[in-house]
């Protein structure tokens, strides 16, 4: 049983030392035969090796990592027959490791920025060594043609909330002009940081994010990135995509992304009441209100704070703009009633943008301010300056606005 049980170790060592690559099996070939003073053999299959690393595909952090080993193997087999020169050999070593250390070391640094563990990593201590690094021409010169270097070096004042509008674009570009040199989860991976800065930056009150986060949001569709490894959507990414566009009014967008999507939800026990909330939704902002109580939305019961509240604000929208405001306020007291019998149960963010949305809209349906143009006024300042976060911040600017203007008019 214990030579049994070596042989089965022996065996997945072998299917997991990514040996069933070409690339994996020549390195271990080159071992075989450098560890048995096979002086040809190795220098042919190392050749061999080297120039395949050189013409592969899109690099990856595993393609870096077997160029350094496969140096470091150079060195040693060189050692063996000429240590006089075995000292200058390292050099190639030490290049191939450096690359492979600062790229390491990006992509960590992105990682744990974007999950704001500041504390844990001091993003400083990456870019002097990077700079150091670049002081050397030829490790400068690699670093702006290293698409894996150059778009996590170039990553980092998104992560850090320092880039403007101006900077994001052209990231973007960036992202575009080397997706051919980029391996696919990488690319992906950028492209959800990107998608995570726009949706920080527009919660902060940022709308002019607003545009660019549906166009990432697109590109990222169009490639296959918002889909899981099952080929399936997280609910939670069907409800963000929808909500953005049809902010947009991308009407005909939003149908067919949600036709090609409503048999492939996941992340959720309830993926068909996901569906019939995201098309009441659809129905809303179309303006067939009728058609989004067909759909029966406002009947279910959700499995998440999410849901339950954006079901509850969407049936309040719906009866304000039927102008049946005794409904509407009948409903809208039912979600503060919900929100407090819930406060100690959802995040308080949510409950606090919740609370807001309560608060503005009862001072919107209040005839008394509705009938003074300053009061009005005021309200939409402190929608545009204080009420950042509030939940159906759009929805609400455009009541405000045309309430100020219909009573202005009148």
């Amino acid at each position: 049983m214990s030579a049994l049980l070596r042989l089965i170790e022996s065996c997945i060592s072998h299917l997991f030392s990514g040996a069933s690559t070409e690339t994996g099996h020549l390195f271990s070939l080159s071992r075989f035969y450098q560890e048995r003073n096979l002086s040809q053999r190795f220098e042919a299959t190392a050749s061999r090796l080297g120039e395949m690393l050189e013409h592969a595909g899109p690099e990856d952090e595993e393609s870096l990592w077997l160029r350094f080993r496969l140096e470091y193997l150079k060195h040693l087999h060189v050692g063996l027959y000429n240590p006089r020169s075995a000292d200058l050999n390292l050099f190639h070593v030490l290049d191939n490791l450096e690359k492979y250390y600062i790229t390491q070391r990006l992509m960590l640094s992105a990682g744990l920025l974007e999950q704001n563990h500041f504390y844990r990593l001091d993003t400083s201590r990456t870019m002097l060594i990077f700079d150091q690094l670049s002081e050397q021409g030829d490790f400068a010169a690699y670093a702006a043609s290293n698409p894996l270097i150059l778009t996590h070096h170039k990553l980092l004042p998104l992560l850090t909330d320092t880039a403007d509008l101006a900077y994001v674009n052209e990231y973007r570009d960036l992202l575009k002009s080397l997706r051919a040199e980029l391996a696919p989860q990488h690319l992906k991976g950028l492209y959800t940081l990107v998608r995570n800065f726009l949706v920080r930056a527009y919660n902060r009150g940022n709308s002019e994010m607003l545009p660019i986060l549906f166009d990432n949001l697109k590109e990222e569709y169009e490639q296959g990135f918002l889909m899981e490894a099952n080929k399936m959507y997280r609910a939670s990414t069907v409800q963000n995509v929808v909500t953005t566009a049809l902010k947009l009014k991308q009407f005909d967008w939003v149908y067919s992304f949600l036709q090609s999507c409503r048999d492939r939800i996941t992340g959720t026990s309830q993926p068909e009441n996901i569906v019939i909330f995201n098309e009441a939704n659809y129905c809303f902002h179309t303006g067939d209100f009728d058609a989004a109580f067909d759909t029966t939305f406002h009947l279910l019961k959700y499995d998440n704070f999410y849901y339950s509240l954006g079901a509850r604000r969407m049936e309040i929208k719906i009866w304000f703009e039927k102008a049946d405001h005794d409904m509407a306020e009948y409903r809208l007291n039912a979600l503060k009633s919900y929100l407090f019998s819930n406060k100690d149960k959802m995040p308080e963010q949510i409950r606090r943008n919740n609370d807001d949305f309560v608060d503005v809209m009862r001072q919107i349906m209040s005839p008394r301010n509705r009938s003074n143009p300053k009061r009005m006024a005021v309200l939409e300042d402190k929608m545009l300056h204080t009420y950042k976060g509030i939940a159906e911040r759009e929805w609400l600017l455009e009541k405000i606005q045309g309430g100020r203007f219909e009573t202005v008019a009148g």
